[in-house]
């Protein structure tokens, strides 16, 4: 599960290197980008069977934890079972991404 870890701090790490880099295209002087990822992380490893990828919990939790570990304002917030479970019953979008 260490590579979890690893390849998750490098995900975090990718993904705020290439928003910073998109994001300053556009507008100049950025202080940070902040990225919450809203997921059922119960559900996640199914979902990705679903897709293909046979994935264990303990496998999504060191991802998560991490994602969560290396970049200050990335985020995967779990937001567990809520009355269906269903990321289409949530409030908004399951990617917020915020500029300053």
């Amino acid at each position: 599960m260490g590579y979890a870890k690893t390849s998750s701090a490098e995900a975090a790490l990718r993904l705020a290197d290439d928003a910073r880099d998109y994001v300053q295209g556009y507008i100049a002087g950025i202080s940070y980008i902040t990225a919450r990822i809203y997921v059922n992380v119960s559900e996640l490893p199914r979902a990705l069977g679903r897709g293909g990828e046979v994935v264990n919990r303990g496998i999504v939790d060191a991802f998560v934890q991490g994602f969560n570990s290396d970049q200050l304002l990335f985020d995967f917030i779990d937001r567990g079972l809520k009355k269906s479970g269903r990321l289409s019953t949530l409030p908004g979008s399951p990617l917020d991404i915020r500029v300053r």
